[in-house]
């Protein structure tokens, strides 16, 4: 498994920094899993599958062969939806403003729903007082 670790690591061209800020660990705790000083835990094996988009079975050594898709989310997106060139230019140029666009569009909908669930507990409240009020 650390044999794993240290090619997909190297495939994907990340420094043990990098990995380590992204997962949230030590620079040191992910050297020991790749060197097999430490044994791997199945939180940690997730974040790492995800980090390189692959298997847990990968991850373990239980499938052979892996290949690592190093295009950007946007190439990914415009070959899965067969964006044109320009398409997928435009994109690139804008990805800043769209994913500011995204995020706000997620506060807003984040501020919704926790109106909602606001909104349900004072029915909840009102439907309990009304019932103590039906049973006296």
């Amino acid at each position: 498994m650390n044999e794993v670790l240290k090619e997909l690591r190297q495939q994907k061209g990340c420094k043990h920094k990098e990995m380590s800020e992204a997962l949230g660990v030590s620079i040191s705790q992910l050297s020991d899993y790749e060197n097999g000083r430490k044994k791997l835990g199945m939180a940690m094996a997730i974040k790492l599958a995800d980090f390189y988009n692959v298997t847990l079975d990968y991850i373990m050594g239980r499938e052979v062969k892996q290949t690592i898709d190093n295009r950007s989310d946007i190439e990914k997106l415009a070959a899965e939806n067969k964006f044109s060139v320009d398409d997928e230019d435009f994109l690139k140029q804008n990805q800043e403003q769209l994913v500011k666009l995204l995020k706000d569009k997620q506060s807003e909908l984040d501020q919704k729903e926790a109106r909602i669930k606001e909104l349900e507990i004072q029915v909840a409240d009102l439907q309990t007082r009304l019932n103590e009020k039906n049973v006296l």
